[in-house]
């Protein structure tokens, strides 16, 4: 092929590139452009210009054209084979990339010259820049955060979750990643079910404040909470979910704790609100035997000194009227005495303050017995315990208890060649297991159980069976303090059964 051609062809290739070249002499001249350089933007100077003009011209700042001149001086001198500088062009807030080439082997004088516009590369490694600080400043966000921040697939399986498994700041993340929330193990929603939390995935909801608790085999149970929001493509198809979650351990043992102050402090205000009840209804019962239990006595008072007055004779039958008289009144004040004494003693139950402790009922029932028998030795008595009866109160009170109930026991059945009483436990209506103190004494009209434990209230007569009807009352103040019930079933000639339950101590 003709020599002519060749350059023909290549004067062609040289015009049709799209990087603004040119051509340097030795002298630094610009002799030839290609169509890329004279109809760009910005424009360049013409072939005829001097480089050092051309590069004044992209760059005013009078640093950048030392260096670019120094380059292009290396290459024509044989220095290096070739320079390459970036330019920024303020003004358009662009760049630009002039590449120097040594021509004809290296040192031979002459240069290529190819202006490059690089603007979208440098607005692309700013951008990856940029990002890179981003993830970098979002890393250590995470990093810092007591939160955790995960995402999933469209299948809602975990993809990605932050954290180390060599630290403790995410527990288990190798067991939750390719999983779903609903495939973890022991894992439960504090609210509704996995099933209402994977409607809402598949209904493409954001959700808040989800909350779950992890109770491991044989470990302690830790709570967290989790927002999570939806994400979707261009098209609007989903992609998956993200979000973060958080320990809410140390939140819900000190909501646990408010709740369970709150249930005491209900539970001790329902307490006081009883005690307040019984309290006035013992008001009431007190009063009610001041007015009518004490007034029969000082009616028999005021009938027998009015009896002295009518016969205030010496004469014998007047002496003998006046000294019976006289004797029924001494009766009639020791009544009296014993009615006051036993109100006394009612009162001061509902002052008492108890001291709750655990202790045997067997061996306190037992010497409750063996004191009756040292002041009545000439009974036949054959008592019983239940081995090992544990009870849980005031023991001081819970004695009296006893004392009334055995007591009770041991006066009616008095007329019995062998009296038997019987302390134990049995389960009641209810399911719940009572102390019993069982006798096979005379009994009782089993429909007037209602009024055995009134105060002074009673169901013979002093003349049959001595008392003043306090005891019953007193035991059943004591078990009522205790939180407990008090109840008895008879029948006429069958014997009684006096049952009672404790209540629990009170909260700390």
């Amino acid at each position: 092929m003709p020599l002519r051609h060749n350059g023909k062809m290549l004067d062609a290739t040289f015009d049709a590139l799209p990087a603004r070249l040119a051509l340097v002499d030795g002298g630094g001249s610009i002799v030839k452009v290609n169509e890329a350089w004279r109809h760009g933007h910005p424009p360049l100077p013409p072939p005829g210009t001097s480089f050092a003009g051309l590069v004044v011209l992209f760059s005013p700042d009078g640093v950048t054209p030392g260096r670019i001149s120094r380059g292009l001086a290396g290459v024509l001198g044989g220095q290096a084979p070739s320079h390459v500088q970036e330019i920024a062009h303020v003004a358009d807030k662009r760049w630009s990339e002039l590449t120097v080439v040594a021509l004809g082997g290296h040192g031979a004088g002459n240069a290529l010259l190819m202006l490059s516009d690089i603007t979208d590369r440098k607005a692309a490694q700013a951008a990856e820049a940029a990002l890179r600080t981003s993830e970098e400043r979002f890393r250590g966000l995470v990093k810092m955060s007591s939160d955790w921040y995960w995402q999933q697939d469209a299948d809602f399986r975990f993809v990605f979750f932050s954290g180390d498994d060599a630290t403790d700041e995410t527990p288990f993340r190798s067991l939750t990643v390719g999983k779903a929330p609903w495939e973890l193990p022991d894992r439960q929603p504090l609210h509704g079910t996995w099933d209402d939390h994977r409607a809402v995935l598949q209904a493409h909801l954001p959700f808040k404040d989800f909350e779950y608790a992890h109770t491991p085999p044989g470990g302690t149970s830790g709570y967290y909470c989790v927002n999570g929001e939806p994400l979707f493509n261009a098209a609007g198809a989903l992609t998956g979910y993200r979000g973060t979650a958080r320990d809410i351990t140390a939140a819900k043992a000190a909501e646990l704790e408010i709740l369970g102050l709150n249930a005491k402090l209900e539970e001790r205000v329902q307490q006081r609100t009883h005690q307040l009840e019984v309290a006035n209804q013992e008001l009431q019962a007190f009063a009610y035997s001041v007015a009518h239990d004490l007034r029969g006595p000082l009616i028999s008072i005021h009938g027998y000194t009015h009896l002295v007055e009518r016969y205030g004779t010496s004469e014998p039958a007047d002496v003998a009227r006046r000294s019976h008289a006289v004797g029924r009144i001494r009766a009639v004040v020791q009544q009296m005495d014993e009615l006051t004494t036993g109100l006394l003693a009612l009162a001061q139950i509902s002052r008492t303050g108890l001291r709750w402790q655990q202790f045997d009922l067997s061996e306190m029932a037992l010497r409750v017995h063996e004191r009756l028998a040292e002041r009545d030795p000439g009974r036949v008595v054959e008592f019983s315990a239940h081995p090992g009866l544990l009870a849980t109160g005031d023991r001081v009170l819970l004695t009296q208890v006893l004392e009334n109930l055995i007591g009770n026991a041991w006066k009616f059945t008095a007329r019995m060649p062998v009296a038997r009483i019987f302390v134990g436990l049995e389960v009641d209506v209810d399911g719940k297991e009572c102390f019993v103190v069982q006798d096979n004494g005379v009994g009782f009209d089993a429909s007037q159980a209602a009024r055995l434990f009134g105060a002074f209230q009673r169901f013979h007569k002093v003349e049959e069976f001595p008392g003043t009807g306090v005891g019953l009352a007193t035991a059943h103040r004591i078990v009522l303090r205790h939180g407990g019930r008090i109840w008895a079933r008879s029948a006429p000639g069958d014997g009684a059964v006096f049952c009672f339950t404790l209540g629990l101590p009170p909260a700390p």
